[in-house]
């Protein structure tokens, strides 16, 4: 779950100041006058005003009420400054420990995708030509013009089997080819897998216990159907095996702070897909990514190198975008001065008059810079729980060494990137 620094509740405040010496003067005066007036207006007449019992009354008894005064107000005093700077220490402690664990990263191995880019070469490619890619054309299934961007692709695609051999003795006879009928998201999700096939059966070499394990971001109504298809996916890849399961779109890059909750020390396999037959919503995009994460708890095998460091994501559903990036900083263990690009999902036009202040407020004012943000759903479209990982992705295949901020809608993380790859696992 995400950390939550409020629970360790507000620190007590100090006591103002120790008793001041004036102020204590004139009330050992007023006691020292007071108490021989009263002690002259109580001496039994006829008895001569000297000797020890005398000056007992006349200086002893109004010097020892003032004492015991100072010393109730001093024990007071002391309790107070002694009990705040207990609970304010185990305070601090508990906030570094959660912060400690907080900013816990997650290596990025690997980061893919498959994407209807229109032509161009890549994903980052797109976005540096920063003309969108959404515009109307009829959905698959349905009439009209929606404003979308979709594979040219039918939603079934029909693919060639391995051939197979003549039966009997007719040898000389050509191998028969047979087909098959699949689903085109599926092989759209095997082409996101294919550059880190390689990364995933190394790491599936030590058993079931250390492969990676797949989590596939959907939404409820799809999540059989999905988790279907990518199982299909995986097999397709030769990867059949591996603990794979759903997890809510909602959670999008949360996925990440999860699984650090888990203290797990399996690799993660995050995989997020958007497909739509019909009725696409306006300005929506289809498309796979998959990004493959690890804890980084012991050595990598070659040729698996890490690419960058994901730390622990924040959400935030108060929508306040300051405090958003800047615990989201605090997080990743950056200096705000040292944010060198902001890659943007889920913020529509009603953001743009409010993001200014809340990058200035998070003190990353350099964040304004048109060159230093990229909008990636509004040149790709909005796929959906893909969008901040499509960030991820795009982050990385820019090679800026450096930490980016990854932000979306309510979530925001840091990413540092690293070049050339290297291994970090030694924490």
């Amino acid at each position: 779950m995400p950390i939550n620094l409020s629970r360790g509740g507000e620190a007590i405040p100090y006591p103002a100041h120790n008793p001041r010496f004036w102020s204590w003067l004139g009330a050992w005066v007023l006691c020292v006058v007071v108490g021989a007036v009263i002690a002259l207006l109580l001496w039994p007449a006829g008895v001569p005003a000297r000797g020890a019992m005398f000056w007992w009354r006349i200086a002893g008894i109004p010097n020892g009420f003032f004492l015991i005064l100072l010393g109730i107000v001093r024990v007071g005093y002391e309790v107070q400054w002694h009990r705040a700077r207990h609970w304010n220490a185990h305070r601090q402690e508990w906030i570094d420990a959660r912060v400690r664990e907080a900013q816990r990263p997650l290596q990025v191995l690997g980061a893919s995708y498959s994407l209807p880019l229109q032509g161009h070469s890549g994903l980052l490619s797109a976005l540096n030509a920063e003309k969108p890619l959404v515009d109307q054309r009829p959905p698959r299934t349905t009439g009209g013009l929606i404003v979308h961007n979709r594979f040219d692709e039918d939603s079934l695609s029909v693919i060639p089997l391995e051939g197979e051999s003549p039966i009997g003795d007719h040898s000389d006879e050509p191998v028969r080819q047979t087909f098959k009928t699949v689903s085109t998201i599926v092989l759209k999700v095997v082409d996101a897998l294919i550059p880190l096939a390689e990364h995933l059966h190394v790491l599936s070499q030590y058993g079931p216990r250390h492969a990676p394990a797949v989590r596939v971001l959907t939404k409820a109504e799809t999540a059989t159907i999905r988790l279907a298809q990518v199982r299909d996916a995986l097999g397709r890849i030769g990867l059949p095996h591996l603990d794979c399961q759903t997890v809510p779109a909602s959670d999008a890059l949360m996925v990440a702070d999860a699984w650090l909750d888990l203290r797990e020390w399996r690799p993660l396999l995050v995989i997020a897909a958007e497909w739509h037959d019909a009725s696409p919503p306006v300005n929506s995009a289809e498309g796979c990514v998959a990004v493959l994460l690890n804890p980084g708890c012991y050595q990598l095998p070659e040729p698996v190198k890490v690419l960058g460091v994901l730390h622990r994501p924040h959400a935030d559903d108060a929508g306040a975008l300051g405090d958003l990036v800047a615990n989201a900083i605090r997080w990743g263990k950056a200096e705000p001065a040292a944010l060198r690009r902001a890659w943007m999902t889920g913020l529509g036009s009603q953001h743009d008059m409010a993001l200014p202040a809340a990058l200035n407020a998070a003190s990353v004012p350099q964040l304004n810079e048109m060159e230093a943000q990229c909008h990636v759903d509004r040149i790709i479209g909005n796929a959906g729980a893909a969008d901040p990982w499509l960030s991820v992705a795009a982050a990385i295949e820019s090679r800026e060494t450096g930490s980016h901020l990854i932000l979306d809608r309510s979530q925001a993380a840091v990413l540092h990137v690293l070049t050339p790859p290297h291994d970090e696992s030694e924490h």
